[in-house]
């Protein structure tokens, strides 16, 4: 033990000989270990809420008949049937732990009033079960409670403007129903709403379920829409789903169960590709964290050429020595990594209260907020790999002091 604190003391002092360097060499790291832990807390924030604004939308899973998320088209004769929806709500009800179960009907077809006319995409929605839902998805201001009221939709801002509807005015549904008949509903314009989508606030139509089923002629459901209590960390829901897929497959009822982030097309792709720009960066930080460390440890090397001769003269063994410059990057590692993480969390603070908003992605219609989340296991993730990376870049120029001759680095000048 004694030994291991002279060398760590021996190690601190030559990290303060040279002070200029040391701090240069500090500089590089907290740099890279703040970068990384704001980088991580952006990553950390859309993983949080966009998971969560999915999960508003989308309920933690959705249970349909077999077949029906792999038709390109929404057909009614894949829709649960008023049996299947009892069955489903007793399956769920004994399993427990539901907090919110619902159900869901899509309908496309032609919206219009005397002078003009376009198409529609349709959501019916029960409003007493989902309006707490729908609130948290942040739909532009939107007045959803609207939809209580019967023969009352809420719009998208494009199709509103296109369509020169406002709140209050009347308009046409017209869609296809099971049969095969024209059926239409006479509506009122509750709302007009923004989900910052170009594409979906062009053609969305929200209904409740009511007013949806009497367009479509039927009493059918595609999906019914599950939120489970609170209590439950997305790691739970997936163990849910997973145990009630297997139940359900076991009892050969014919519906399949589909967990939120597999509902979304935009969720896992985002995810991917945020998880990867971040791997990247670690990988190019690491190598950068490397090259300072080998480059500060082998020059401290050759400036004491001599004072390793004189170590291993007197008796100091090769392990000791290899210990003390390996311990002297470590250390240089370890309190860069500390003010690192201090100024990424002061980073975090400050870039949250600047309220800085972002041009729209590509497709929408509305900036957004750049947020950060700090993330605990970001920090220690990226602390951990700095040191590691720092300890093994370490070796290298410590692997060359112990190659000296005693004689010819005696005489090193």
């Amino acid at each position: 033990m004694k030994k291991i604190l002279k060398v760590w003391k021996l190690a601190w002092r030559n990290v303060l000989r040279n002070k200029r360097r040391s701090l240069l060499s500090a500089a590089v790291l907290v740099m890279g270990v703040s970068a990384l832990v704001v980088f991580g807390g952006y990553i950390e924030a859309v993983y949080y809420y966009l998971g969560n604004s999915v999960i508003a939308q989308k309920g933690h899973f959705q249970v349909a008949r077999k077949g029906y998320w792999e038709g390109e088209e929404e057909s009614l004769a894949l829709a649960l049937t008023p049996e299947d929806q009892k069955t489903i709500q007793e399956i769920l009800k004994k399993k427990g732990g539901v907090r919110v179960l619902t159900g869901r009907l899509s309908a496309s077809g032609i919206l219009g009033n005397q002078e003009r006319s376009t198409i529609f995409v349709g959501y019916g929605v029960d409003p007493e079960k989902e309006l707490d839902l729908l609130q948290m998805v942040g739909y532009g201001g939107a007045n959803l409670s609207v939809l209580l009221q019967d023969q009352t939709i809420i719009l998208g801002k494009i199709l509103a403007r296109q369509m020169g509807l406002g709140p209050g005015d009347m308009v046409t549904l017209m869609s296809m129903s099971e049969g095969g008949s024209l059926e239409a509903v006479y509506v009122r314009v509750g709302d007009v709403l923004s989900t910052g989508v170009t594409a979906v606030d062009s053609r969305i139509v929200i209904a409740n379920l009511t007013t949806m089923k009497e367009l479509l002629y039927t009493p059918k459901l595609h999906t019914m829409v599950a939120l489970l209590d609170e209590s439950f960390s997305r790691g739970d829901v997936e163990r849910y789903v997973r145990e009630l897929s297997q139940e359900l497959k076991n009892q050969g009822l014919g519906y399949e169960v589909r967990i939120w982030y597999n509902l979304d097309d935009t969720y896992l792709p985002t995810m991917r590709m945020l998880q990867t720009t971040f791997t990247i960066i670690t990988i190019i930080f690491l190598v950068v964290i490397g090259f300072t460390i080998v480059n500060t440890m082998y020059m401290a090397v050759m400036e004491r050429v001599s004072e390793v001769g004189t170590l291993r003269a007197i008796g100091t063994s090769p392990k000791m020595l290899f210990g003390m410059f390996v311990t002297e990057g470590a250390l240089i590692s370890i309190v860069a990594t500390a003010v690192g993480v201090v100024v990424g969390i002061v980073l975090i603070v400050v870039l949250n209260r600047m309220n800085i908003m972002l041009p729209p992605y590509p497709g929408q219609s509305e900036s957004y907020p750049l947020v950060f989340k700090l993330s605990v296991g970001v920090v220690v993730w990226a602390s951990v790999f700095n040191i590691l990376g720092a300890v093994v870049a370490s070796m290298i120029p410590a692997r060359k002091a112990l190659k000296f001759r005693i004689v010819e680095a005696l005489r090193h000048v």
